[in-house]
């Protein structure tokens, strides 16, 4: 008498195909839930700062000390009448923390500005980019371990509402060297910026 067969039939292998399947992406799950996997998952939002708090970056330390609204120039021009418009300033404390000069341009291209939620073209909008400097607000250069006054200041479009709330995320950079295609030092190290944001600054727009 022969023996029974055990093949397996075809819905037997699509079930054991199933829970195989079923087993590989439990696994993760069931290794990372005592390990507080999934808790941490949702806390990789940067922290909210404030207004007097300093965020000391790798490139830049940042004091943000003011956001406002205001109608009136925040930098007038000393010849004929001040420009007319709507506009949104920002004054910080700023010091430039590594060893290598910097621009303001370098400094305000790592802040992501968002004006009630909606974020601002600061390319197209931007109106000053100042060293606020005692009798003189042309300087641009940011030098090592020097503190420095900064305004910016972008231009609300015209068919924009008053704003009233002001979110800046600010970028911290890494300091990379640069190789070249053939494998070696170039000597051209650069600043990059980090893809994510370090601080969200979230604050109200006072009333100038």
């Amino acid at each position: 008498m022969s023996s029974p067969s055990h093949e397996t039939t075809p819905r037997g292998r699509a079930w054991m195909w199933f829970a195989g399947l079923a087993a590989v992406i439990l696994l993760p799950l069931a290794i990372a839930w005592p390990l507080g996997g999934l808790a941490d998952a949702g806390k990789n939002e940067p922290p909210k700062t404030a207004l007097g708090q300093k965020l000391t970056g790798n490139r830049f330390q940042l004091v943000p000390k003011k956001a406002a609204y205001t109608t009136s120039d925040p930098n007038p021009s000393p010849f004929g009448e001040p420009d007319k418009g709507r506009y949104v300033v920002l004054d910080l404390d700023v010091t430039n923390v590594s060893r290598f000069p910097a621009s303001l341009s370098d400094m305000a291209a790592r802040l992501a500005i968002k004006l009630d939620g909606r974020p601002l073209d600061q390319i197209m909008s931007i109106k000053d980019q100042l060293i606020m400097r005692p009798g003189d607000n042309r300087g641009s250069l940011l030098n090592p371990g020097m503190a420095e006054t900064v305004r910016l200041s972008w231009e609300v479009a015209a068919e924009a509402p008053d704003p009233s709330r002001l979110s800046v995320a600010v970028h911290d950079e890494d300091y990379q060297p640069s190789w070249s295609l053939l494998g070696y030092y170039s000597g051209t190290s650069l600043w990059y910026r980090q893809d994510d944001p370090r601080w969200i600054l979230d604050t109200p727009l006072e009333r100038a």
